[in-house]
């Protein structure tokens, strides 16, 4: 009866902004600079939407604001000791990423932020490790995205601006790297991407490993529409 009454206190709005407001004191407390958030809601019976998500770095620019995030777990997947996630909808991101010249990122203090208590913990993780919980997604809605990236090193630079994404998954294993998708379609959307000439040097990232080997890729339909994708070297 207890634990009946708990499950049903977190979905109480006056609760639900109590945790809200409770895990972002946390996280600007761990991290160091500013993070916000408009709005959270957990839907019955494991759904969550999120609004107006903020984070800026240690200078105050954005790293990320996402307007608008929802998503549901499986509950079937949750039985069978899965991770599926249902309905995930992203809209209107704007993301910010850039490596400076000693190659750190300007997100690099988070990892660090929770390095420590990774650190600690590794020890008993790697006693009790087992393999990893299949993780999947049924499909993903992805609406009015700008990322930026700007890589010192190489000195690459790239802007996407997405109009609008929907994928609908036929199977998927994030572990496997097996993606089979029945529907892709991409509209309204451009990619910019500039290099900057200059003598040869040595290779700015000589251990950096290919992320796609294994992988297992299928498309059943595709749909690409005003989508340039123009390169340029400045």
């Amino acid at each position: 009866m207890l634990v009946a009454l708990l499950v049903l206190l977190i979905y109480l709005p006056p609760v639900q902004n109590a945790l809200r407001a409770k895990a972002i004191g946390f996280l600007e407390k761990k991290i160091g600079s500013t993070v916000q958030l408009d709005h959270f809601a957990l839907r019955y019976p494991v759904g969550v939407t999120l609004n107006g998500l903020l984070v800026l770095d240690q200078q105050g620019d954005t790293l990320l604001y996402a307007g608008e995030l929802k998503a549901a777990l499986g509950l079937g997947a949750l039985i069978d000791g899965r991770i599926q996630l249902n309905g995930t909808e992203l809209e209107h991101v704007r993301a910010i990423m850039q490596q400076h010249a000693d190659s750190t990122f300007n997100f690099t203090y988070i990892i660090r932020a929770f390095a420590g208590d990774r650190k600690e913990k590794v020890d008993e993780a790697d006693t009790i490790r087992g393999e990893p919980t299949p993780f999947s997604m049924s499909g993903v809605m992805l609406e009015d995205v700008r990322f930026d990236l700007a890589m010192a090193p190489s000195g690459l630079q790239m802007s996407v601006q997405l109009g609008k994404l929907d994928v609908d998954m036929a199977e998927m294993d994030a572990a496997a790297l097996l993606f089979h998708v029945t529907s892709f379609q991409l509209t309204n959307t451009r990619v910019d991407l500039r290099t900057t000439p200059g003598p040869h040097g040595p290779d700015p990232y000589p251990d950096l490993k290919n992320p796609f080997s294994g992988l297992d890729l299928a498309l059943e339909k595709w749909d690409w529409r005003t989508s340039p994708s123009p390169c340029r070297t400045l």
